[in-house]
């Protein structure tokens, strides 16, 4: 096997030597070396990048051999593109070219969108790659091609000493691989980071218990991957120290009763950042042991996800939305979150529960709404404007003149008069003409202004 590898390896070698780049690239080559900068598709606020440009001509004109060459050019952003290129072709050496690029101590700068900073080449090999199937349309059987050649790039990086970022992938790719155990021990024992001693956590091999315990508090996420009862007194050594969200995903990861009762008892002692902590991992290892906890936890600290709300509203919608009202009544702050990523679903979780809420418990809905019209927080209080609206709750009148005579923003000076107007009350109507005339110097220059006095004149409400 040996022989044939070093044979291939010479056949590689001599291409990248024999072949000339052709003046029409060279000018491509020169422009992107200039730059000497990494660009993806945009960059800054989402403008095109003009080096982008320049690489998809590099990399469509150039030929299979010219793209090799440029692997040994001076300027390693010209390397690295040319890399890109032959991964955008389906180079079927790809492995090779990646060995190479980690043998370097090479460091590109990159930019992306606004994004920026300093990678080794080979990490940006390693993305390009990884990310075909967000770029491109590819086949079944190219997306075959790719994951090996991951899984081949993987194993380089695993025996490799080089530090660098995509060695975490490597790690989490592991999926506790028989063949690889001892590396995986070694790099535990020898690196110290939390992502090798999560790798090894995941062949849960008893054996190992004492060298996590020996680690402290560099194991508890590690633990989470590895729940074993031999842990569980090491946990409880820092029950009344530590309130970190590794510490709260390696007791909840439990998933039993004694895990329930250690979190419920720490509960009382967290300040609202560590109640934050609490709830995501009581979510991220949900078990429907902890769902009176998570509702507790709502119900006084007005802390929730999107996802747990969709799942409670589903498994049983009449004690979510008895829920859902308490803690929309209490005097606490909205600490609404996202967890995994999950960008802008908080603001998804009041409408949602309103929407319960109207179903189950309609009755709630006026004191609900009166009370959050008035202390709710600028984007907060749109949900409630809104459900006030659709449900014509005029009762909320009072309440919402009230917040608009107070300090407040265009935005919703904007939308409580809209709310207001919807309820087609003169009176009402009279009462908001004084109070826009009156606050006329807050809300009628720059943003929203425009649209304030269109909404106002649509329905006859003419402000001098």
């Amino acid at each position: 096997m040996k022989p044939i590898l070093i044979i291939i390896f010479m056949l590689f070698s001599s291409s990248v030597f024999a072949e000339e780049i052709r003046a029409e690239l060279q000018n491509q080559v020169d422009t992107i070396a200039k730059c000497n900068e990494l660009q993806y598709k945009t960059v800054g606020m989402g403008a095109a990048s003009e080096q982008y440009k320049h690489y998809e001509k590099l990399r469509d004109s150039a030929s299979i051999e010219e793209l090799l060459t440029l692997l040994k050019n001076i300027n390693s952003v010209v390397k690295a593109y040319a890399g890109w290129a032959l991964a955008d072709r389906k180079y079927p050496f790809l492995n090779d070219i990646f060995a190479e690029f980690l043998a370097t101590d090479e460091i590109v700068h990159y930019q992306r969108v606004c994004i920026g900073g300093d990678f080794h080449i080979a990490s940006t090999l390693y993305f390009r790659i990884r990310s075909q199937g967000h770029l491109f349309e590819i086949t079944d059987q190219d997306s075959i091609f790719f994951q090996s050649q991951i899984s081949k790039m993987d194993s380089l990086l695993l025996y490799s000493d080089k530090d660098i970022f995509v060695k975490t992938y490597a790690l989490e790719n592991n999926k506790a691989n028989q063949k690889t155990y001892e590396r995986i021990k070694k790099l535990a024992e020898v690196e110290w980071n939390t992502d090798a001693l999560i790798a090894l956590a995941q062949y849960r091999k008893k054996e190992d218990i004492p060298f996590f315990i020996s680690q402290g508090k560099e194991s508890f996420e590690a633990i989470s991957y590895f729940p074993d009862k031999g842990f569980w007194d090491f946990l409880l050594s820092f029950k009344s120290t530590e309130k970190s969200l590794d510490y709260f995903i390696a007791l909840s990861r439990f998933q039993d009763e004694a895990a329930l009762d250690v979190l419920k008892e720490i509960c009382p002692s967290c300040t609202l950042e560590q109640i934050t902590k609490l709830d995501k991992a009581l979510i991220k290892n949900y078990c429907p042991l902890y769902k009176d906890l998570i509702l507790k936890i709502w119900e006084e600290k007005k802390t929730i996800d999107y996802t747990i709300t969709q799942k409670f509203i589903a498994q049983n919608p009449e004690k979510a939305s008895e829920s859902f009202v308490k803690g929309l009544l209490t005097a606490e702050k909205f600490n609404l979150i996202e967890i995994d990523y999950n960008y802008g679903t908080d603001e998804l979780i009041l409408p949602l529960m309103l929407q319960t809420i109207a179903i189950h418990d309609s009755e709630k809905l006026i004191p609900i709404c009166n009370k959050n019209v008035l202390s709710a927080d600028f984007l907060e209080l749109k949900p409630f404007l809104d459900c006030i609206e659709s449900n014509h709750l005029s009762q909320t009148t009072d309440n919402l003149l009230s917040r608009l005579r107070v300090n407040t923003t265009k935005y919703d000076i904007f939308h409580i008069a809209k709310t207001l107007l919807s309820f087609k009350n003169s009176e009402t109507n009279m009462s908001l003409k004084e109070i826009m005339q009156q606050r006329k110097s807050i809300w009628d220059s720059g943003t929203w202004s425009e649209s304030i006095h269109e909404l106002l004149d649509k329905h006859g409400i003419g402000i001098e």
